[in-house]
């Protein structure tokens, strides 16, 4: 008599690291689909877990990407810190910090959407991403005040935001137009007379 094949085991409540792989599964997802096919039920399809289960961690979607943006930005604010350590002069880590923004942007795409979309509060993270590039320019120019490189740090994200979707889309030169702006920005106060 043939053996009849066990189904999937499927990961308990209990299991320790359930919402860990239910991360895992929805990041895993993210990068090679779109984000709107995102759900708590699809993400415990692939990762085997019963549905009931994974309500122990997310109340449901909208919990589950509230987390998937937490993780996005953390994994960007690392790859801004990682950019940023790699070039030496203050002007070369600005670009650099501008470059990797856009290049997380491209290369995780659907999470980046994700991290984007519309939702009721910007997770904690963002405001560290952002940190990022007041640091960077307040390097490049530390006599500024507080309020002129807060000002051009929110210009610079969004310059790099907007970068970020038309080349995404296959518009424009992504380095030159960033490296332009970057250094633009940080030189906005001596072409626009603010003290330094």
């Amino acid at each position: 008599m043939a053996k009849r094949k066990r189904p999937p085991r499927r990961v308990g409540q209990h299991h320790g690291d359930l919402r860990a792989t239910l991360m895992g599964t929805a990041l895993a997802m993210l990068e090679s689909g779109p984000s709107a096919a995102l759900s708590l039920r699809a993400v415990c399809r692939e990762a085997g877990v019963a549905p009931a289960a994974a309500y122990h961690h997310f109340i449901d979607r909208e919990g589950l990407l509230g987390a998937v943006r937490e993780e996005g930005f953390a994994r960007l604010v690392e790859r801004l810190d990682g950019a940023r350590a790699e070039a030496v002069a203050a002007r070369a880590q600005l670009v650099a910090v501008c470059a990797a923004y856009v290049g997380f942007a491209r290369l995780h795409r659907g999470l980046y959407a994700v991290m984007f979309a519309p939702a009721g509060r910007a997770p904690n993270r963002a405001h560290d991403a952002f940190e990022r590039f007041v640091v960077a320019l307040a390097a490049v120019d530390g006599l500024a005040s507080t309020g002129q490189v807060r000002g051009r740090a929110m210009a610079l994200w969004a310059h790099c935001h907007g970068v970020a979707a038309l080349s995404m889309e296959g518009v424009g030169d992504a380095a030159e137009v960033l490296e332009d702006a970057a250094l633009g920005l940080a030189e906005l106060p001596l072409r626009s007379g603010l003290a330094r």
